[in-house]
């Protein structure tokens, strides 16, 4: 009996000094997450076969699960399905069906296991400020792009390691910075902006105020000089979380201001006026948003692609037409220029994979949500709970900027999307804790 204890005790001790090494792994591969993905990728992947490992038996018996692993399997068998039935228009030999899987089902393991790390509050805190820190060379990488016109692509590693920074093509680009395109670096700042608006809150010492200001500054300039109204849209939306309904009535009224002035400076000789505004807010981003109507949405190439993806969605609704082929059948159907993915994560899974796979993906997609939102925002406005509430602003845009176009193609960006999501479930499972604690108790 006394030995067998013994030994379940040393059994304890060296898993946890395995899952020690496996979160000190996960934490180097989130500071090199944006800027350097392979090495990023080295670290994570370490650490989440750490995971696996020592969590193996709850990761097969945890039901909440099983929906990821269905969704895995649909894809996988829509794939053998359409690489054994390719389309007569598709030429074959040009496609690989089973490439985008890698985009998918590794990432639905990184979410089961890197929530490991995630599961209290002490360790999203410590992540929260690892990401924070990941973000020192991308705003590096958006100031030496943008204000000092340094244009890459700049690579190391044989091209393994890229920073792109990517020439202007006209005065309406929008910085890129190490990313390959302004909607992506969008989305890095959009997801960001939480986190680092939770340090600044939260900092313990006066000492980092003026850093996480400068920061959390630079992160705003540059997420509005992406010229992204995606990004803009997931800021608004996190400070409205974040904040309350009361920040609405002010982002409407400036809002509208802006709009008027646009208004004035277009149909008036004081166009020079716009640039008192321009070093916060960039022209082009409210020329985007003060020329955006109904009319303009019709001819644009975003709604084409997605009245082009309806019509094939539903010519193939059960398996899909498989990954890759979009870009080709796009081509012979539209007038406009060449579109690679659909812009949308749902039409995207739906065309490729087949709708039951995507309504599954919605349905994971929304309780993960609902559940984390409905429980948090009962909770009293303690400290813990609001960092939480900053962590499910970050996802919830994250999402939301999904809807209107696919940066999850980079990998930078898909293993934040996966880690926002698995930070999530962990939230939601510490609340359903302690809420079950409490009725115990009471």
């Amino acid at each position: 009996m006394f030995l067998n204890q013994n030994n379940k005790l040393s059994k304890f001790i060296k898993q946890k000094k395995l899952l020690d090494y496996g979160n000190y792994s996960f934490l180097i591969g989130i500071i090199f997450l944006p800027s350097a993905l392979p090495i990023s990728g080295f670290f994570l992947l370490f650490s989440l076969v750490i995971a696996i490992k020592e969590k193996f038996k709850e990761v097969l018996l945890d039901k909440n699960n099983y929906l990821i692993f269905i969704i895995a399997f649909l894809m996988f068998f829509s794939s053998v399905y359409n690489f054994l039935n390719p389309d007569k228009s598709i030429y074959k030999e040009t496609v690989n069906y089973f490439l985008d899987l890698f985009n998918w089902i590794p990432l639905f393991f990184s979410y089961i296991g890197f929530q490991v790390y995630l599961k209290t509050h002490k360790q999203r805190l410590l992540f929260t400020k690892f990401l924070v820190i990941s973000t020192v060379p991308v705003l590096f990488s958006c100031i030496s792009h943008y204000w000092f016109k340094s244009f890459g692509p700049y690579t190391t590693l044989n091209g393994l390691i890229t920073w792109y920074q990517k020439p202007f093509e006209n005065d309406l680009s929008g910085v890129t910075g190490l990313f390959s395109n302004p909607n992506y670096a969008g989305f890095w700042f959009a997801s960001i902006f939480p986190f680092t608006l939770n340090l600044f809150i939260f900092k313990k010492t006066s000492k980092l105020s003026i850093i996480l200001f400068l920061n959390l500054f630079l992160s705003i300039y540059f997420l509005l000089h992406t010229s992204s109204r995606n990004a803009f849209l997931s800021l608004s939306i996190s400070s409205l979380l974040i904040f309350g309904s009361k920040i609405l009535f002010v982002y409407l009224s400036i809002f509208i201001l802006f709009l008027i002035i646009i208004y004035i400076a277009k149909n008036s000789i004081f166009i020079n006026f716009l640039q008192i505004f321009e070093f916060l807010i960039p022209y082009n981003l409210l020329n985007k948003l003060s020329t955006f109507n109904i009319t303009n949405l019709i001819q644009s190439h975003r709604f084409d692609i997605y009245k082009e993806v309806i019509s094939l969605i539903f010519e193939k609704p059960f398996f899909g037409w498989g990954a890759g082929t979009f870009g080709i059948l796009y081509a012979f159907k539209s007038n406009f220029s060449a579109a690679t993915h659909t812009h949308n994560i749902f039409f995207e899974i739906s065309y490729n994979y087949g709708i039951l796979t995507s309504i599954l993906f919605f349905v994971f997609l929304f309780f993960l949500l609902y559940k984390s939102f409905k429980s948090l925002f009962r909770k009293k406005n303690n400290s813990y709970y609001l960092q939480d509430k900053f962590w499910l602003s970050a996802t919830l845009s994250s999402v939301i900027f999904h809807l209107s176009d696919m940066p999850y193609y980079d990998g930078k960006i898909s293993l934040l999307f996966w880690i926002l999501l698995a930070g999530t479930k962990c939230i939601e499972r510490n609340i359903a804790y302690e809420e079950k604690c409490f009725n115990y108790k009471t």
